[in-house]
C-alpha cells in the first residue's frame, strides 16, 4: 500500500506541476482577486476516517464544506497485480492558500502512509457561495 500511495502520488504530484501547471494556475488564481478558492478531493478507507478528518476541518476553520462521497472502488496495480479498494472521497471547498496547511492537517490524520490530497482550483461559481466559503475558512496570517 505504501509504494502503490507513494508512486500514485508522485505520478498525479508530476502531472499536476508539469501537465497542469497547477502552482502557477493556484498561484493565478489566488492572487486573481475573483475567489482564490480550491476543490480538494482526499480518498480514505470508511465512513469513520472521513468524518473524523471532515469535522477537524471544518473546526480548524481550513474548509467551509467537507462532502463525503461513499462507494467508490479504486483499482490500481500493486506488486504486479490488479487490485481493487472500497474507499470513501472527501470534496473539500477551501481557499487556495491554505491547502498547504490542509494538507498537513490530512496527513496528520489518515490512516494511510500516503495519504491522496488533490487540489484544483475553482475557476468559476456560484457568486454567494463562494463569497460563503472564503468567509467560513481562515485568514491567513
Amino acid at each position: 500500500r505504501l509504494l502503490r500511495g507513494f508512486l500514485i502520488a508522485a505520478s498525479l504530484a508530476w502531472m499536476l506541476r508539469n501537465v497542469f501547471n497547477l502552482p502557477q494556475i493556484m498561484q493565478r488564481s489566488a492572487s486573481s482577486g475573483k475567489h482564490g478558492l480550491c476543490a480538494c478531493y482526499v480518498t480514505v478507507p470508511n465512513r469513520e476516517t472521513a468524518l473524523t478528518i471532515a469535522r477537524n476541518l471544518v473546526q480548524q476553520k481550513l474548509v467551509a464544506c467537507a462532502n463525503i462521497v461513499p462507494g467508490l472502488v479504486s483499482v490500481f496495480e500493486w506488486k504486479g497485480k490488479v487490485e481493487e479498494d472500497n474507499e470513501e472521497m472527501l470534496i473539500l471547498k477551501t481557499k487556495c492558500e491554505l491547502v498547504p496547511e490542509l494538507t498537513i492537517a490530512v496527513t496528520a490524520l489518515h490512516p494511510y502512509d500516503c495519504a491522496e490530497v488533490i487540489a484544483m482550483p475553482i475557476v468559476d461559481g456560484n457568486e454567494p457561495y463562494m463569497q460563503w466559503v472564503a468567509e467560513q475558512t481562515k485568514q491567513l496570517e
